[in-house]
């Protein structure tokens, strides 16, 4: 709904009991949540991205060793990473 269609209905709603302005309330929120669905249907799927950079285990190693994680190093260095 435009808001100009809300403002001029304001007067009808102000006159409702408190149950008629929450049934219209979730009436209009059930046709708005189908309008989403539907949007959401017609909406093109995104692609997946995929990784772009893939670096080497040495290059890892290397940068691991210039942080100093200790941690990390020491796995890297236990898989074999530089033979």
């Amino acid at each position: 709904m435009d808001h100009s269609d809300l403002v001029a209905e304001l007067g009808e709603i102000e006159k409702m009991t408190p149950a008629e302005r929450i049934a219209l309330a979730r009436e209009r929120r059930r046709i708005q949540l189908r309008n989403w669905d539907e949007r959401e249907k017609q909406m093109t799927p995104t692609l997946p991205r995929r990784q772009r950079l893939k670096f080497s285990p040495e290059v890892a190693l290397l940068e691991a060793t210039s942080r100093g994680d200790a941690v990390e190093e020491r796995f890297k260095r236990g898989s074999n990473v530089c033979e």
